[in-house]
This record gives structure tokens, C-alpha cells and sequence, in this order.
């Protein structure tokens, strides 16, 4: 899908999780990724701004590993 979109030029961001495959199975993740489509949904559709983790990114290789007890 993200690599279909890309191609149709289409505006798409892949968020990715360390640790976590096609499903996201830590609770934490789930509440960031719900945040995250209401942002990118609220930048296109909406017109507001948008946030420093669209504009800026997160390098996955700088993201760490979530084995904190905010999993639960």
C-alpha cells in the first residue's frame, strides 16, 4: 500500500514501531498511532499545522527499542 501510494504520488507517511510487525500489539504504540493518523488527517483535511514529527521525521534507527513498563 505504501509503496503503491508513493508511487501514484499520493501523500503517505509509513510510521513504523521497533519491535512490532503489520499489527500493533503494545497498547503504548496503539495510543501513538491514533494520535498520529488524527494529526496527519487534521494537516490535510483540516489545514492545521503540521506537527514537528511530520516536518521533521524520527529516524527509525534512532527510535529505542519500548521495553518500559509503559507497555502495559
Amino acid at each position: 500500500m505504501y509503496n503503491a501510494m508513493r508511487f501514484n504520488g499520493k501523500k503517505i507517511i509509513l510510521l513504523s514501531y521497533p519491535g512490532e510487525g503489520h499489527g500493533l500489539s503494545k497498547r503504548v504504540n496503539r495510543i501513538d498511532f491514533t494520535t498520529r493518523v488524527i494529526e496527519f488527517f487534521d494537516h490535510y483535511l483540516m489545514g492545521k499545522p503540521a506537527p514537528d514529527w511530520m516536518t521533521k521525521g524520527v529516524p527509525f534507527i534512532e527510535k529505542k527499542s519500548s521495553k518500559t513498563n509503559a507497555d502495559r
